[in-house]
């Protein structure tokens, strides 16, 4: 029992006892024979109240196992109850005195409907006799159907390697796989592409067939598989490629063009400031694949936002050409076409990394992008990183693709930051904002809610 309602409660039975022992008149006969239903009447009210809370949440959390069991296509009606109540579980937010006692499903050809029972224990109601008070609720979800494709650009820097940052962001991405991506695929299905980003995307065995294989040797033009320049002190330095990649430059550098026409930029990095460990994964309904290349990020590098970008709608696009099997992109849905593209970017940091031929430039230099002797000396050939990143999502929903922006423990002092997590998000509800674990957990969840609803009731 909370403090305050004790506190609530000593005063009324001290209150009680004063009047049951005044001795004028019949006051203290009229009164004890009245305490008792007026003391029932206000405690009432107070577990009443806690009823009422326990059956929003209670309500909330079995929408929400409707809506996921609606996504179970192919599973048995037994299996889906299983499921439905593991799910139901996870989501109940128990108010310490409430628990779920009964809980059923039934999976017709049209719709889903759930039905549960919570029992809250009463706190005062118990004088008079009733120790408990059922909930029963009941949820229904009609099976539409649509199909999503998801792509999550997930911030790898190395400001994510502080404290449990880099582990929060795998749990909440794996839980997001987990209720996103159902195994059945007809008629309808979900894919998700992954897409780690720091100072570039490493694409792996694919960096030839997106750059250009480079020639062998040195040269002091880009292409070769050593590259050297000049940096801002004049000094010559000499970098090998990489599999990652920068961005696209020329007339299609804001575009989803084919990448056979226009290739995208080379990545030559400095030692201090590597290519990313973390690989891509193109599109794909194998959760066990997903959450490998999840479970195997790891934190290093600065900021080319651009570029993860960009790699997000590669990953969505038809037009890009690139991709074979299961990993192909359906076509852009068109006005009554069930099917969905989302682009989910997830950042902590600064966007300090533009190329100028392969290399981070220097020209000007922005905090966190490395040492300034290892930087190229011209600036960058889009602009800066903010102000390619701008354009590439206004292209990206100019395609029909639904952006979410997830900031996680972002300094919002940064004018810069805020404009660009505005800019890119398709509307303010598709702007979240984290600032712990917990709390981005729940943005993970609260998108993957969105998306079930797309999947099973438009």
């Amino acid at each position: 029992m909370h403090k305050s309602t004790e506190s609530t409660l000593s005063m009324l039975v001290g209150k009680a006892k004063m009047f049951c022992r005044n001795q004028r008149g019949n006051v203290g006969i009229l009164f004890g024979l009245s305490a008792i239903p007026i003391f029932l009447a206000a405690g009432s009210a107070i577990d009443y109240s806690r009823v009422a809370n326990a059956k929003g949440n209670l309500i909330a959390a079995l929408d929400s196992s409707a809506l996921f069991a609606a996504s179970l296509s192919g599973k048995t009606d037994a299996e889906m109850k299983t499921l439905a109540r593991v799910y139901l579980d996870r989501n109940y937010t128990n108010t310490g005195d409430a628990e779920i006692t009964e809980f059923d499903l039934k999976n017709y050809a049209d719709r889903v409907e759930v039905t549960g029972t919570a029992k809250v224990k009463t706190w005062f109601m118990s004088v008079g006799g009733i120790t408990s008070l059922d909930i029963p609720v009941s949820a229904e979800v009609k099976k539409a159907g649509n199909s999503v494709e998801v792509a999550l650009v997930l911030d790898n820097t190395a400001s994510m390697a502080s404290g449990t940052k880099m582990a929060d962001l795998k749990e909440a991405a794996n839980d997001f796989v987990d209720t996103v991506v159902w195994q059945e695929t007809v008629p309808y299905y979900s894919k998700v592409a992954v897409i780690p980003y720091s100072n570039g995307v490493n694409v792996g065995s694919l960096a030839n067939s997106v750059r250009g294989t480079p020639a062998s040797g040195t040269s002091t033009t880009p292409g070769s598989v050593n590259f050297t320049f000049k940096n801002p002190s004049n000094s010559n330095r000499t970098y090998a490629i990489s599999t990652c990649v920068s961005e696209r430059t020329g007339a299609n550098k804001f575009a989803d063009v084919a990448v056979s026409s226009n290739p995208v930029g080379r990545h030559y990095p400095a030692s201090g400031n590597p290519c990313l460990a973390s690989q891509m994964r193109a599109l794909t309904s194998n959760t066990t694949n997903l959450k490998a290349t999840i479970d195997s990020m790891v934190a290093g590098g600065s900021t080319a936002g651009q570029v993860g970008i960009g790699w997000g709608w590669y990953a969505l696009s038809p037009k890009f050409g690139l991709w074979t099997g299961e990993n192909v992109p359906a076509a852009y849905p068109t006005p009554g076409q069930r099917l969905y593209k989302i682009m989910i970017l997830m950042t902590d940091a600064e966007y300090n990394s533009g190329y100028c031929n392969g290399v981070i430039s220097g020209n000007p230099t922005v905090s966190g992008s490395g040492t300034d002797s290892d930087h190229i000396d011209c600036a960058a050939t889009n602009g800066n990183s903010y102000t390619q990143s701008t354009a590439m999502c206004a292209a990206i929903k100019a395609a029909g693709i639904e952006v979410y922006t997830i900031e996680f423990e972002l300094d919002t002092s940064v004018a810069q930051r805020v404009a660009l997590m505005n800019s890119c998000a398709t509307d303010s509800a598709h702007r979240i904002t984290a600032s712990n674990s917990s709390q981005l957990s729940a943005a993970f969840s609260k998108i993957a809610q969105n998306l079930l609803e797309l999947r099973v009731s438009r």
